[in-house]
């Protein structure tokens, strides 16, 4: 309780699950995750619901959680100023060596001393201080050189991870739960600064166990897949040949596309020639990370994997039906992930019915298909062009909204000469 932990979270999180705090002195990293492993027994009522949804749902403007919110928003979240159950990782930094000397993992019970939203931290970080009480004074002395660690640790894992510019396009509805808007969220200094932390604490946890566990792994992507990623980013002019290994290859063509204007466009496509993650009792490294053993650790509240993970790690015992327990949580995430893709398709289709004449910037995202996407005002809209002549991916036009399926979600849209 006399740690200066933290959360932070985007402004609009309900259930924090997830704290840190750094002794600076001694280059000790704490990470301490909601016990959720306390209130929910194997085998429970409340257990057989969190196994069967497998992870939480995050939809524009309302989220279906795995836990009830009794649990998912009070009990395990480390809400400020108040006693809550912990899982927590004890990590003892070597800041020269950028490597872990040794981390202890242990139960135990916080007070979250205050939360923050990333966008008050990327302030912080940039030096732009807003009006702060002596414990944020405490904390923000604590986590200024705990982001210098972090960018070095970062670049490190680099050497064998990817940089990839990711954006989330969110929906924002108005009250009628009608697409008013969409914002770009796109990863900070606040927001690499708990990966890495996050990342830390998840990589510990997959040293823990034995050789059967429950991993997160993401194999290196086919031969088949890094030929026709060469071949297409050499037809948007970014000249690279294939490399020794599928790593050099990446990181060329990431470096030539850095001197063109599509790097945003070209990470992209690099992250379609990807394998799926999933999840394995079985360590076979995760290939995007550049880690050779790897585990989701840090979010009990929204993965069901995190929730077997902590009670693996306490009992010392994997369960009997390890496999159908992955293969399950890996099949209901995509399921989920769907799911999400078919809501916000929805939103999109019935915004656009709404606006049928108007003129869109789009750009070329399926030149076989004739499919193009908006990247103006409301990003993310997938319009099919009806007047297509087969002009080449990423091109930048503008279309006319023709009309609207709502049962298939399919937009028209003509090319405007």
């Amino acid at each position: 309780r006399d740690l200066n932990f933290c959360t932070i979270d985007p402004a609009s999180a309900k259930d924090h699950d997830d704290a840190i705090c750094f002794d600076k002195e001694n280059s000790i990293l704490y990470v301490a995750i909601a016990d959720v492993s306390y209130f929910v027994q194997s085998g429970s009522e409340l257990d057989k619901q969190a196994y069967k949804k497998a992870t939480s749902a995050y939809l524009p403007g309302k989220v279906l959680p795995m836990l009830p919110n009794s649990l998912s928003e009070e009990l395990c979240s480390l809400k400020p100023d108040v006693d809550r159950y912990a899982y927590v990782f004890k990590i003892y930094l070597d800041c020269e060596k950028l490597s872990v000397k040794k981390s202890q993992l242990f139960e135990a019970v916080i007070q979250s001393k205050s939360k923050y939203s990333y966008g008050r931290i990327d302030r912080v970080l940039d030096g732009k201080l807003d009006q702060y009480s002596q414990t944020d004074k405490n904390i923000f002395d604590s986590l200024i050189p705990l982001y210098e660690t972090t960018k070095k640790f970062r670049a490190k894992r680099m050497v064998n991870g990817y940089d990839f510019r990711t954006t989330e396009v969110r929906q924002k509805l108005n009250f009628n739960k009608e697409l008013e808007g969409v914002e770009i969220e796109s990863s900070t200094a606040s927001h690499q600064l708990i990966e890495e932390c996050m990342l830390l604490a998840n990589v510990e946890a997959a040293n823990k166990v034995s050789n059967l566990g429950i991993y997160r792994i993401h194999e290196e992507p086919s031969f088949k897949a890094i030929s026709k990623l060469v071949d297409d980013v050499n037809i948007l002019g970014v000249r690279v040949k294939t490399k020794d290994n599928v790593h050099s290859t990446i990181t060329a063509i990431q470096a030539q596309a850095e001197h063109s204007m599509l790097r945003d466009e070209v990470d992209e496509l690099i992250i379609q020639s990807q394998t799926q993650a999933k999840y394995s009792s079985k360590n076979l490294g995760h290939f995007g990370l550049g880690f050779k053993s790897y585990s989701h650790f840090t979010s009990p509240i929204r993965r069901y994997s995190d929730l077997v993970l902590h009670r693996m790690l306490k009992t010392k015992k994997v369960p009997s039906d390890i496999d159908d327990i992955c293969a399950h949580i890996s099949d209901q995430a995509r399921k989920i992930d769907t799911m999400v893709w078919d809501y916000e398709d929805r939103k999109f289709a019935r915004w656009a019915q709404k606006h049928i004449g108007e003129e869109l910037k789009v750009q070329v995202v399926d030149p076989e298909r004739g499919i193009v996407k908006t990247y103006k005002d409301i990003p993310g809209i997938r319009i099919y062009v009806d007047n297509y002549k087969g002009e080449k991916l990423f091109l930048k036009l503008k279309v006319i909204i023709k009309g609207v399926d709502i049962v298939s979600k399919k937009i028209i849209g003509s090319i405007k000469n």
